[in-house]
């Protein structure tokens, strides 16, 4: 019972890490405000399964759409203001 636990945590932080890190790849590649938007489009496409899993479930999918799109948002909000409090800092 304990392995199980232990593998579902590392698969899961595993999964996490892998498609956060991804959102690397558009600013090693672009300049800043495309890679902005390159970003924006790929977490879209990463939200895009939820539909289908909405549906699947028998749930309305524009409330599970909108709730991640709401925290999508969110972060985006948060990452926002946090990048410009850390410039500031560093000039």
């Amino acid at each position: 019972m304990t392995r199980h636990v232990w593998e579902a945590t590392l698969s899961t932080f595993l999964a996490k890490f892998i498609t956060a890190a991804t959102f690397a790849i558009p600013v090693l590649l672009f300049e800043l405000r495309t890679s902005i938007m390159v970003s924006i489009f790929w977490g879209l496409m990463v939200l895009a399964p939820t539909f289908m899993l909405a549906r699947q479930q028998g749930l309305p999918p524009w409330k599970a759409i909108g709730e991640h799109v709401l925290v999508a948002v969110g972060v985006v909000t948060i990452s926002y203001y946090v990048g410009l409090w850390a410039k500031d800092l560093i000039e």
